[in-house]
């Protein structure tokens, strides 16, 4: 390509008798970036990158080897959900990673020494997996909550089978569902379910006898739309209702961290989970489904930041995998923030409304929730942000927004005017549909209590909480089967090349003009099944970019403030003498990506009703702090611009929570439990309190103090069954020593708010 670049430009000299500045301006404009190109492909090419630690189980540090935790910290590499019990028996403090697809090691280090351990959930087999390898007993299926069965239900093939991946999941069709190891990542089971038939053992499908009913005149058309509908479903599978952007990180670990496509109707992955499996702190493993455990549970369950156990399996609901059209169009940034404060607007209109009614009538407190979300699609400007997503392209002053339109749509407005019964509710519940009760089975059965495995893992248990130190016999046994094991002597191994070029802020929009370039594929236009329509980051996509050292930020911001928060983001990446793209822009590389996603009910996910409730969620990348070989300590300062976009984010003007499992987290000291989730926080508080009574899976005071109760008397302001006791006197919902930062002493950066 050069050759030819080069032989057009000569004979263009030739012909026009040009100058030689002239011609050393066409050389600019048309060879270097040609070079740039095809060396950045080398630099994207060159190697194939190190395998994530879920893969390799290397050392426990974060995907690119970064946010490392402490070389002391043990680390286990389970294959059985046995191994797993054992494990968190045995050891004081515990936590459990993926992928290290996280850039909060707040989150994702157990401790820094050899009195904690971080768990490896890749390897663990629970769904499908032999039960006497499992927990030796015939009665662990019970136990480990795979109570469905018979012809309802697809299982995969044996783990052992040359199709072990498809091992990992099992579909039931009649309750529209798919249970999945929780060490699977979500693009595994996104392929899986793409690639799943309904076949003899998926039992019958409701829908079939909506069809076969005689149809009237009135509904021939939304026959026609039912007919199509599941003609598609034998070439295309299901999928999940909604589903992210990076796709490559386990799926445990995504529900947990409330992860999320944008999606007003389907929220995030937590919101489309319906039970879990989970190994307790005493090393019982227990299950939890959203039809038979206390509500109040499931709400800590749905986001629980691996605070309530080791997950081992998810159910999830799914949807079939319908074509949808996926329509993209570039305009200006303000454009698209006159969009966000229209829609803005009218969800505070209809947000004071409902809340004046609540403030003038006795309602529960789930009435007030559904009030609320309804108002993310009680208008035409909300109902335009559903599932819709946009690409910022920060340097070249450029958005790109993605809308899609689903053939579900259709036959939902016509299911409202002839009102007939919509496939959507007949199939999945729906969030408000949830059949609660207060009669959970989350205990496991009596007999299988008194296996003798479970009687050495509680000893192992209760001796390693009262001495702080793991239980020798069950660690010496675990170090000889080779699931427990020190960290590799050069932990952590960074994956990533430093290139100094992306830290020139005058290469900016070079480098913004290639991510724009890379992402044309993603947002092309056209119709596609689900799964390929919604924007997720190809494997090749994946393999590329994580071989150049980020962070990434992610904030959730209340849709109310929504409009004024782009705004103000907007006018701080413009030049304010010549409105030009200028300021704060140059300190982007990739696009910035925005989502939305409605009210959820899970005690900690950001988009909670007392957190920031229905919101819009930023998501940036600074590509800037490690392009420097020489500065391999270099601060998040460094790159100041976008450090200036994470304050706007995290002010007042727009009161961004933090994504759990992003970068940007405060000191500890500076994060404030209550003030950022009300009582919400309280509430997972007390779940959390009476399902790990020792804080075994709370990390080390010298990683963090996220998860602190100073301040909280839990003993006295939480019920055995884990509830709240708001009312109690001295229950008020608080942390204390917060506001100071404990490892400098200096007082913590940032408005209050």
């Amino acid at each position: 390509r050069q050759r030819v670049h080069a032989g057009t430009r000569d004979a263009r000299v030739v012909r026009r008798g040009t100058k030689r500045t002239h011609h050393a301006q066409l050389t600019f404009r048309f060879v270097v970036p040609t070079v740039f190109t095809f060396l950045t492909f080398l630099c994207f090419h060159a190697r194939v990158t190190v395998a994530e630690l879920g893969t390799s189980a290397h050392d426990l540090s974060n995907f690119q080897g970064k946010h490392a935790c402490a070389a002391g910290l043990r680390m286990a590499i389970p294959q059985t959900v046995g191994d797993v019990a054992a494990v968190v028996a045995a050891f004081p403090k515990v936590r459990a990673v993926g992928v290290g697809h996280s850039w909060n090691k707040q989150m994702f280090c157990a401790g820094e020494d050899a009195n904690a351990v971080d768990v490896v959930s890749s390897q663990v087999r629970s769904v499908n997996f032999e039960t006497d390898n499992a927990l030796g007993s015939s009665n662990s299926r019970a136990l480990l909550g795979s109570d469905t069965a018979g012809d309802d239900t697809n299982r995969g093939s044996n783990p052992n089978d040359a199709d072990a991946d498809s091992s990992r999941f099992e579909v039931n069709l009649s309750k529209m569902t798919v249970k999945s190891d929780a060490g699977a990542t979500v693009r595994d089971v996104l392929d899986f379910l793409e690639n799943h038939r309904r076949g003899d053992g998926d039992g019958d499908d409701d829908d079939d006898e909506l069809l076969k009913q005689e149809s009237s005149d009135e509904t021939q058309s939304l026959d026609v739309l039912r007919s199509l509908r599941d003609k598609d479903v034998s070439s295309d599978g299901y999928t999940l209702p909604a589903f992210p952007w990076f796709v490559d990180q386990t799926i445990g670990g995504a529900v947990a961290t409330a992860t999320h496509g944008s999606s007003l109707r389907h929220g995030s992955l937590s919101s489309q989970l319906t039970a879990m499996t989970l190994v307790l702190a005493n090393g019982t493993v227990v299950a939890l489904d959203e039809e038979n455990t206390e509500p109040h549970v499931f709400r800590a369950a749905r986001t629980n930041l691996g605070r309530l156990g080791v997950v081992v399996d998810v159910t999830m609901r799914i949807v079939r995998n319908h074509p949808v059209r996926k329509t993209s169009f570039d305009l200006t940034p303000e454009a698209f923030v006159r969009k966000v404060e229209k829609a803005s607007a009218k969800f505070a209109e209809c947000e004071d409304i409902a809340m004046a009614i609540d403030s003038s009538e006795m309602t529960s407190d789930e009435q007030r929730t559904e009030r609320r979300r309804q108002c993310a699609t009680a208008s035409p400007e909300m109902r335009r942000l559903d599932e819709t997503q946009a690409f910022w392209f920060f340097p070249l002053g450029k958005v790109t927004e993605v809308s899609f339109s689903r053939l579900d749509d259709f036959e939902d407005d016509l299911s409202v005017l002839l009102g007939v019964e919509s496939h959507l509710v007949h199939e999945s519940g729906g969030y408000a549909n949830a059949a609660w009760n207060t009669t959970g089975d989350e205990s496991p059965p009596p007999d299988s209590q008194t296996t003798q495995d479970q009687r050495n893992n509680a000893i192992a248990s209760a001796t390693s909480r009262a001495s702080g130190a793991p239980h020798a016999s069950s660690l010496r046994g675990l170090e000889r089967r080779g699931v427990v094991a020190d960290q590799p002597r050069d932990a952590p191994r960074d994956v990533t090349e430093n290139i100094k070029a992306l830290g020139n802020d005058n290469l900016a929009r070079l480098f913004a003009k290639q991510w724009e370039r890379a992402s044309v594929v993603n947002v092309a236009s056209g119709v596609f099944p689900a799964r390929k329509s919604y924007l997720t980051m190809s494997e090749q996509q994946y393999d590329q970019h994580d071989q150049f050292g980020y962070d990434q930020y992610e904030t959730c911001v209340p849709m109310r403030l929504a409009g004024q928060c782009l705004a103000t983001i907007a006018r701080a990446t413009r030049d304010e003498n010549t409105g030009d793209v200028g300021a704060d822009a140059f300190g982007f590389r990739s696009q910035g990506l925005i989502r939305f996603v409605n009210e959820e009910s899970g005690y900690l996910a950001p988009t909670n009703g007392l957190a920031s409730g229905t919101c819009m969620y930023v998501n940036i990348e600074d590509f800037v702090r490690y392009a420097d070989d020489d500065d391999k300590d270099a601060s998040p300062d460094k790159n100041k611009s976008l450090q200036n976009i994470v304050s706007i984010l995290r002010s007042n003007t727009c009161r961004g929570r933090l994504h759990w499992g992003k970068a940007g987290w405060p000191s500890p000291g500076c994060f404030n439990g209550p003030n950022e989730f009300g009582k919400s926080w309280c509430h997972f508080q007390c779940v959390a309190f009476r399902m790990d009574p020792g804080d075994k899976f709370v990390p080390s005071d010298s990683v963090s103090d996220v998860f602190s109760s100073s301040g909280f008397d839990r003993e006295t302001c939480c019920g055995f069954d884990g509830t709240y006791l708001s009312e109690k006197q001295g229950c008020e919902c608080k942390q204390m020593n917060k506001g100071f930062d404990l490892i400098s002493g200096d007082a913590c950066p940032g408005e209050t708010w």
